[in-house]
């Protein structure tokens, strides 16, 4: 008994630490960066009394429940490190949550491993230090998979309640959950028959808890102003959009190109032998075959569902929507490099791609090339020159939604005209903003401190600088991390000059 009580103790020692390790590489520099555009849009979502946030006056693609922590999150304090540790926490909750579905499904070994990559993985770090709702989701994810896998082997209906209760919730914060809920639904209909009524409640529960949502999201679209993301796009991805994913996935978009070619290497090929081996033992019923066809129908259905479905009515799919897969990748990397007894490539292929894990964070911690545009220190700059008589006027709403945040009251603007707005103008005036044309500040303030950040619309905000240039005189120009800041002279024009 005691040498039993000393392995436990050694196993979740070893967990322990990696809970810590993943812990520091989350909460290190995580207010260093600005918000910028989404993480704004979270934040300005998140400062709106309850029952706007309920009926999603903010026009979200995302349902609620995100926005509602958040914004009791946000009373104890309003530092960008303050409003990530959110994110932060669901982060690092994870590496543990991931050891306790690999002990589950195979053992401790593997749990071991894949809580390890999920550490260390650059892209799962990242979006533990945005304001945004994908670490939370992923946690969810996960714990629906160990509630799951525990009611289907114990037939418990308190699991089963468990995960209804969890899948609500993660259908709450994301609509990408139904990707898990989906993989699940066809794991149940070729492996576990006797389990579909229940599972039927459980979709029902879910759609009851996301319905609201959908129903106010589709009848207050507008489709110009991307109301309907992620739903509505503008182009199809790319074929090899599913390739890319699993890279980004895996080792994160902070590689410096020397090294891009051997990261793509190490990830592709991995993936690509893990999955052969999951094949043979799922084709042979080797023993943890049923674990794996799960872990394979979450990465597949994850990975190619929306992808599909992007090819048939274009969607915006962005990589950091597909974050749920990597729990389960790093769990069939783990298998594969623990569990198959032949030999292969996944050994060295593993610690290649650990040690790219490790040169992608040093990339994402030190390289200024990959850190968020600088949005905080081009208001800094704005605010300290300001005087009575200024305003400020962005050409898009990448750099006007933070400067929202960090300007308070300030006379800010936004100019008309983008072809690709991000949310319509009543959502604008209910955070505090205001729309004009280009000519309309010219009477009402004496100087113009205009702010272009060439974030999307680049002819269009181009187009605008170059009208304001030709017309009123530059008093002073800056470039803050390639945000540009330009104080311009509204009492005269060129003409008069």
């Amino acid at each position: 008994m005691a040498e039993l009580m000393q392995h436990m103790r050694r196993w979740y020692g070893k967990l322990l630490g990696l809970t810590i390790f993943g812990a520091v590489l989350r909460v290190c520099h995580l207010g260093s960066n600005s918000y910028w555009l989404d993480e704004a849009i979270s934040v300005l979502i998140a400062r709106l009394r309850v029952p706007l946030i309920v009926s999603n006056a903010g026009r979200s693609s995302h349902p609620g429940l995100y926005y509602l922590l958040l914004h009791y999150w946000l009373r104890l304090g309003t530092a960008e490190a303050w409003t990530r540790a959110v994110s932060a926490f669901w982060g690092i909750l994870t590496v543990p949550a991931v050891f306790v579905l690999g002990a589950s499904l195979f053992n401790r070994k593997v749990a071991l491993l894949a809580s390890l990559m999920l550490a260390l993985a650059p892209f799962h770090v990242a979006y533990s230090q945005e304001t945004r709702m994908y670490t939370q989701l992923t946690f969810l994810s996960v714990v629906t998979l160990i509630c799951f896998y525990r009611a289907k082997m114990t037939g418990a209906s308190s699991w089963w309640v468990a995960m209804g209760f969890i899948t609500a919730t993660a259908a709450a914060t994301h609509l990408f959950a139904s990707l898990i809920l989906a993989a699940m639904n066809v794991y149940v209909l070729f492996c576990r028959r006797e389990a579909r009524i229940k599972m039927l409640l459980i979709d029902l529960a879910a759609l009851i808890v996301v319905a609201p949502h959908l129903s106010n999201m589709l009848g207050s679209a507008e489709y110009r102003v991307g109301g309907l993301r992620p739903l509505v796009g503008k182009s199809r991805p790319s074929l090899l959009f599913p390739l890319t994913a699993i890279h980004l996935l895996l080792t994160g978009y902070s590689i410096g190109p020397r090294l891009m070619p051997v990261a793509l290497f190490c990830t592709l090929a991995i993936f690509t032998v893990t999955i052969w081996e999951v094949g043979r033992a799922i084709r042979c019923r080797s023993e943890g075959w049923r674990s794996l066809l799960l872990l394979s129908l979450v990465v597949g259905i994850t990975l190619l569902g929306p992808f599909t479905l992007a090819q048939i009515q274009p969607i915006f799919l962005p990589e950091r929507t597909l974050l749920i897969a990597l729990p389960s990748m790093v769990l069939l990397i783990s298998w594969g490099i623990c569990e198959v007894r032949r030999k292969t490539p996944l050994p060295a292929l593993g610690i290649g791609l650990i040690l790219v894990m490790v040169l992608s964070l040093w990339g994402y911690y030190m390289d200024p090339d990959f850190q968020k545009p600088p949005m905080r220190e081009a208001a800094a700059l704005v605010q300290n020159g300001f005087e009575e008589g200024d305003a400020v006027l962005h050409t898009s709403d990448g750099s006007y939604l933070p400067f929202l945040i960090y300007l308070g009251d300030s006379d800010n603007f936004l100019l008309r005209g983008d072809p690709d707005p991000r949310k319509s103008e009543a959502v604008y005036r209910m955070w505090g903003g205001e729309l004009v044309q280009k000519g309309d500040l010219r009477d009402r303030f004496e100087r113009l401190w205009l702010i272009v950040a060439l974030d999307h619309s680049i002819e269009f905000q181009q187009q605008a600088l170059a009208w304001f240039e030709a017309r009123h005189p530059s008093l002073e120009r800056y470039d803050v991390g390639g945000i540009g800041v330009y104080l311009l002279d509204l009492t005269t024009t060129q003409v008069d000059r």
